[in-house]
């Protein structure tokens, strides 16, 4: 009885760890690209006031899911969701249009995306 214990239950806690993770994960995309919408929104109608505001709020909020993000999935992904979020922060102040709405697009592509790329799918794994 024991072997069999020794090996289901650090394979249930490896399952669960892994479930909790993934939901951190979703949690905190799905948070971020309901920002990123108001956002394309501030932006589409030209308020570049409130779109400002906005993006130093998404910042600002980016910040702690960074660091756990970090901890998560690798780190390339996270710089080029900080790199994209400065090109995004610099279109805004410029009150570029249309590149404000392409930046925010990719992003939250890249926000709903992460998520996915991570969920223990066979064809993720080969």
């Amino acid at each position: 009885m024991k072997p069999v214990l020794m090996v289901i239950l650090p394979l249930v806690v490896i399952i669960a760890l892994g479930a909790f993770c993934q939901n951190i994960l979703q949690n905190d995309a799905d948070k971020m690209s309901l920002q990123l919408e108001k956002l394309e929104t501030n932006v589409e109608h030209k308020n570049w006031e409130k779109a400002e505001s906005h993006v130093k709020q998404i910042d600002r909020a980016w910040k702690p899911i960074r660091f756990t993000w970090q901890i998560l999935i690798d780190h390339a992904e996270v710089d080029r969701i900080d790199e994209s979020l400065i090109r995004t922060k610099k279109c805004i102040s410029l009150k570029e249009q249309s590149d404000s709405l392409v930046e925010i697009s990719v992003l939250r592509q890249m926000f709903l995306h992460l998520p996915e790329k991570e969920k223990p799918y066979i064809e993720n794994i080969f």
